[in-house]
C-alpha cells in the first residue's frame, strides 16, 4: 500500500508536449506519454499496483499541483474513474483500504457480554448488517451461555428493524418454542403476532386501497394476537397487544362493510346478509352497529322478510341503547307492518 493523492478526476484533451523540467511528473517512477488522468490532491491509500497500470488510450493531460502525483488508472472508461475517484475522494483512508481489501468484518471481543453490547450500538446506530455479525458471533461461539439466548432474540430485532417480517417471524416463534421459560419469551410472542400487522398491504397511492385486498395477514393477525393474550394475560406487552388487536378488528370489519356495500349496488341481497353478520357477530361494539343494523334492515325488506328486519333492529336497540342511530331504528320499527300472529295450536285428538 502506497498514500497517493487522490480525488475529483479531471479529464483534458490538451495534446502538449513533454512536462517541462521540473514538472511535478518527474519522479513518479515512468514517463507521461501524451494525455493522462490526472487526479487533484486528497490523501488516501490505494494499492499501488491498481495504480500503475499504463494507459493505452491516452485521454488527454492536466498538470497537477507540486504536491501531487499523477494516479493512472488504466483503460477504464471516463465514468467508471468519475465514480471511483468520487468514492475515494469521499472516504478516508482506512475505509479506502477496507473497500479495496473487502476486509469489512467487525473486531470481535472473547467475552460474549461485550460481543453483545457493540450489536446492540450497532442496531440502535441502523447498522444491521454489523450488528447481526455480532449477533450471530454470540450466538455461535458461545452457545451454552445466556447471552447466546439474548443473541438470538436481537437477530429476530435485526430481521424486524429492516421490515424482514416474515424472517423476523420465524427467529420470534423459534424462541419462543426453544425456550418456554425464558423470561423474554412474552416478548417474542408478543413480536411474532406484531410481524402480521406489520406485513399488512399497504395504501401506496398507485396501488388498489388496501381495503380491498386480501385481509390473510389481518386474519393472521387477530388469531396471534388473541392467542398471546390468551398464553400471556400478565405480560407487559398485553396493553399494547389490545391496542393492535381493536386497529385490527376495525380494518376487518371495514373490509366486511366494503364487500357488502359491493354486493348491495349489485342487489345481490344474501350475500350482503352474510358479510353484514360477519360484523355483527365478531366486530360488535367498535363503531359499525348502527350501520350493520339498516344494512340488514334493507337486504331482509329487500328480500321480503320483515320479520328478520324487525329482528335486526330490536336486537340492535337493546345492544346499544345509548347509540346515536337508537332513534332512527326506533322510528321504523313503528313503522314495520306488525308481526303474523303464531300459529293456534293444534287441537288435541
Amino acid at each position: 500500500m502506497r498514500a497517493l493523492s487522490l480525488a475529483l478526476l479531471l479529464v483534458t484533451t490538451s495534446a502538449a508536449g513533454d512536462p517541462p523540467e521540473g514538472s511535478p511528473r518527474e519522479g513518479c517512477g515512468w514517463a507521461l506519454p501524451e494525455g493522462f488522468l490526472l487526479l487533484p490532491t486528497v490523501q488516501a491509500e490505494v494499492p499501488i499496483d491498481l495504480l500503475q497500470t499504463p494507459l493505452s488510450e491516452p485521454v488527454g493531460r492536466r498538470e497537477e499541483s507540486p504536491t501531487a502525483c499523477p494516479v493512472l488508472l488504466g483503460t477504464m472508461p471516463v465514468m467508471c474513474r468519475l465514480v471511483l475517484a468520487l468514492v475515494l475522494s469521499s472516504t478516508g483512508c482506512a475505509s479506502v483500504s477496507s473497500f479495496f481489501s473487502g476486509n469489512d468484518d467487525p473486531v470481535y471481543s472473547t467475552e460474549a457480554d461485550e460481543n453483545l453490547k457493540k450489536g446492540n450500538e450497532a442496531l440502535e446506530g441502523k447498522n444491521f448488517v454489523e450488528a447481526a455479525k455480532y449477533f450471530e458471533f454470540t450466538r455461535t461461539k458461545f452457545p451454552f451461555l445466556e447471552a447466546s439466548k439474548e443473541a438470538e432474540l436481537k437477530l429476530a430485532d435485526c430481521s424486524y428493524e429492516q421490515e424482514k417480517y416474515v424472517e423476523a417471524r420465524d427467529r420470534y416463534q423459534n424462541f419462543a418454542r426453544l425456550h418456554p421459560t425464558h423470561p423474554k419469551v412474552d416478548y417474542a410472542a408478543f413480536r411474532a403476532a406484531e410481524t402480521h400487522f406489520r406485513d399488512i398491504p399497504s395504501d401506496f397511492f398507485l396501488l388498489p386501497p388496501a381495503i380491498e385486498k386480501d385481509q390473510v395477514e389481518l386474519k393472521g393477525a387477530l388469531i396471534a394476537l388473541n392467542e398471546f393474550m390468551r398464553l400471556y394475560p400478565r405480560s407487559e406487552h398485553v396493553e399494547r397487544a389490545q391496542k393492535i388487536t381493536a386497529d385490527v378488528k376495525r380494518r376487518l370489519a371495514k373490509h366486511e362493510l366494503y364487500v357488502a356495500d359491493f354486493y348491495a349496488r349489485r342487489e345481490k341481497w344474501p350475500a350482503v346478509i352474510n358479510r353484514l353478520t360477519v360484523v355483527r357477530k365478531s366486530f360488535a361494539g367498535i363503531g359499525f352497529d348502527a350501520e350493520v343494523a339498516f344494512g340488514l334492515y334493507d337486504a331482509h325488506l329487500a328480500l321480503k322478510q320483515p320479520d328478520a328486519a324487525r329482528e335486526v333492529l330490536a336486537a340492535y336497540v337493546e345492544a346499544f341503547p345509548k347509540d346515536e342511530g337508537v332513534p332512527k331504528a326506533k322510528k321504523l320499527l313503528t313503522s314495520l307492518p306488525a308481526p303474523a300472529p303464531a300459529p293456534a295450536p293444534a287441537p288435541a285428538p
